[in-house]
């Protein structure tokens, strides 16, 4: 890479050919993962086809009545794709052995923008993918397909091109916030979630997932259960709607921090021996306290909403079914995280297209891949 750009651009185009050069040499085993997510791609193109996609289009219609909020609403989205790559760049190059690496200022900025622009044309493809995907299930698809691609193809570049008119100063003083200290501290002590084998790992998650509730969050889940809110609704059947929804909305960051912890944790102290069992003990209580509370708001949201107890029964178990998964998941990848929220994803859509099809054997399937992924867990050394 020449000296117009950053390094880094040339350190991802080498990895790149690694990668390539790897999957040449394993090419057998490349051959079968190909083949096994195109079977997983087939499996959910089928059961994408049995999704009713006017009941979306109807959403779609409504929101396409309100002006300008639609454009609004894409631009939102754009800024956000474009400006969290110019901050991941800018807070890698900060923190890691980039930073004693001597780059002019301009190549800097260069980099920050071609990458900004790439983020916000990645968020306008998965915009535009997931309308023409609705589009393609849907029978009355006229009405609001071209507006919305339209809306959505004015507001992205709209927004990436405010965050890629930033400079690379303005990245890194958002990188480098400073937090507070007493942002993540709890209102009161929970010793029981503590296991004397490994103390302080549950904590270490209580304090992640704090940190990011007081913090605001994530903006999508907030974004969606605004959107989910009726208009002029009221009364109890509302306050139980957004019980339900934050109580979700916080489980879900819970989670997300637990396994952000597992993996620093399994970084941390990767030069002493770590057990396996302690690891799973150490950061199991965490997640079910979780759970436990997310069942009694959910519930209680729920019933506001004239629900069944069977469906906060239901409730329960499809929460701790995720759970499970999802901590399986989070140890067996605990040195690449990003492939067990990947790998989420598709396990996930697999065992409902096999609850559509298959109703009560889904819980086979997924006995099944839980126990298969807290074996490979285990042979991690």
């Amino acid at each position: 890479m020449n000296r117009h750009f950053h390094p880094w651009l040339a350190e991802l185009r080498e990895l790149g050919r690694a990668r390539l050069r790897r999957a040449w040499r394993h090419r057998w085993e490349t051959l079968f993962h190909l083949l096994a997510w195109s079977a997983l791609a087939g499996v959910l193109v089928w059961g994408w086809t049995h999704v009713d996609g006017d009941r979306a289009g109807v959403v779609l219609h409504l929101l396409l009545q309100q002006a300008w909020l639609p454009v609004l609403l894409s631009a939102v989205l754009g800024w956000g794709a474009a400006n969290g790559v110019g901050r991941a760049l800018m807070s890698e190059w900060q923190e890691g052995w980039w930073n004693a690496t001597p780059v002019a200022e301009a190549a800097t900025s260069r980099t920050l923008r071609i990458m900004a622009f790439l983020g916000a044309v990645a968020m306008l493809a998965v915009l535009a993918g997931v309308l023409l995907a609705l589009a393609s299930v849907a029978s009355h698809w006229r009405t609001w397909l071209v507006p919305a691609l339209t809306c959505v193809a004015i507001g992205v570049p709209l927004g990436g091109l405010a965050a890629m008119l930033r400079s690379p100063r303005a990245f890194a003083a958002e990188s480098r916030k400073p937090r507070a200290r007493a942002v993540d501290k709890p209102l009161f002590a929970l010793p029981m979630l503590e296991w004397r084998g490994l103390p302080h790992l549950a904590a270490w998650q209580r304090r992640e997932a704090l940190r990011v509730w007081r913090h605001g969050g994530r903006f999508w889940p907030f974004l969606g259960l605004g959107l989910i809110v009726p208009m002029g609704s009221a009364g109890w059947s509302l306050f139980g709607l957004l019980l339900f929804g934050l109580s979700l909305i916080w489980f879900g960051l819970a989670l997300r921090a637990a396994q952000d912890v597992i993996s620093r944790a399994d970084a941390l102290m990767r030069a002493e021996p770590l057990p396996f069992t302690s690891l799973c003990k150490a950061t199991l209580r965490y997640p079910l306290w979780a759970w436990l509370v997310t069942c009694v708001l959910g519930s209680v949201g729920l019933l506001l909403q004239d629900a069944r107890p069977l469906a906060a029964a239901f409730f329960a178990i499809g929460a701790l079914l995720a759970l499970g998964l999802q901590l399986v998941l989070s140890w067996r990848y605990r040195r690449a995280p990003w492939r067990a929220r990947l790998r989420l994803a598709a396990d996930a859509s697999v065992l409902l297209v096999l609850l559509y099809l298959a109703g009560p054997l889904a819980l086979v399937a997924y006995a099944a891949i839980v126990g298969r992924h807290f074996f490979l867990a285990r042979k991690l050394p």
